[in-house]
């Protein structure tokens, strides 16, 4: 039988997967605005005191590209970055 993957592959195969979604951005904003959404609330949810994470670092987006209203954040696209080296 094979063996579970450790804790630590599964937060490699992860940041591998966001790095793809950031890399593609053109394809996958519709996906790739869920999860930030979801990161969101799973956020409100572990510190709703707002104690680990500012509030105005929680703002939602959306798929077409608009900040939700009275929002102080600037969509922008950055370039994608380089892969990290495995250890």
């Amino acid at each position: 039988m094979m063996a579970a993957p450790k804790p630590a592959e599964r937060l490699l195969a992860l940041r591998e997967r966001s790095q793809y979604l950031l890399d593609h951005i053109d394809k996958e904003v519709e996906r790739a605005t869920r999860v930030q959404n979801a990161l969101v609330d799973l956020l409100d949810f572990i510190d709703a005191e707002r104690v680990w994470v500012r509030p105005d670092r929680r703002e939602k987006f959306s798929p077409d590209g608009a900040a939700p209203p009275n929002s102080r954040i600037e969509l922008t696209r950055k370039k994608p970055r380089a892969p990290h080296a495995r250890r």
